[in-house]
């Protein structure tokens, strides 16, 4: 299973002389362990909810008041542990069936995030809508999908997850990083996109899409979210090289 480390924070700090972002911009999160247990705790939530309640769209079966409650309790535990930003990926659990309407699982899905929204909101909590390429699920695929949900959803608090890694599987371009702006880009995630390894082990190129955050001024949170084979020895190098293109793309 992929496994999400939050690793670098982006700090716009700037040269006095010549303008550009020093190398202490780029400072090492400290790693919560808590924090990365609740990470995705909407995630497991979702998946909860199917397991007791049905699927969110298409289900006849699905309870939303009983997974408004269920929110409820995951986004207090949330703030109690200080988590500011949950990643709603869940494809499993967001899909539609074969032959159910996509205006009808967006109508649905909206509704359902409009009620989550105004809980996350309460505690203090983004929702971040994670895109998932298709063959992980057939609802929401692209970061411009995501920020077309999150804009008719209307809430401070949902936002989207730009997971580059499904943005290389789905082809899709770092434009729709610009579309959505700093103000819905709540989160990023990474992997190298051929066999979603730790970046710097097939030396794929993120920068374009660092230039793209670097445009709308994006100075949250990455996440290295990889399949890792030997965690001890990989997690170094690829911060490290993710470090190196930020450095590329921020020092432009």
């Amino acid at each position: 299973m992929p496994t999400s480390l939050p690793i670098v924070r982006l700090l716009p700090r700037v040269c006095c002389r010549c303008g550009r972002p020093t190398a202490s911009s780029l400072v090492m999160l400290k790693m919560d362990f808590l924090g990365l247990k609740t990470l995705s705790i909407i995630d497991r939530c979702l998946e909860l909810v199917k397991k007791r309640f049905g699927t969110v769209n298409g289900d006849p079966d699905f309870d939303i008041e009983m997974a408004v409650a269920y929110t409820e309790v995951a986004m207090r535990r949330a703030a109690e542990v200080g988590i500011k930003v949950t990643v709603l990926g869940s494809g499993w659990a967001r899909s539609y069936p074969e032959g159910f309407s996509r205006d009808e699982a967006e109508r649905q899905f909206v509704t359902l995030l409009k009620r989550m929204g105004a809980i996350a909101k309460k505690y203090g909590v983004v929702i971040a809508i994670e895109p998932l390429r298709k063959q992980e699920c057939n609802f929401i695929n692209t970061v411009q999908e995501g920020y077309e949900i999150a804009k008719k959803v209307g809430s401070p608090n949902v936002k989207v997850n730009a997971d580059i890694y499904h943005m290389m599987q789905e082809g899709e371009s770092p434009q729709s990083l610009i579309n959505a702006g700093r103000k819905y880009i709540a989160n990023v995630h990474i992997a190298e996109n051929a066999r979603r390894t730790p970046p710097g082990t097939d030396g794929d190129d993120f920068t374009p899409y660092f230039r793209a955050l670097k445009k709308i001024k994006y100075n949250g949170s990455i996440s290295i979210e990889c399949g890792w084979g030997d965690f001890a020895k990989q997690l170094k190098p690829a911060i490290q090289e993710v470090q190196r293109q930020l450095l590329i793309a921020y020092g432009e």
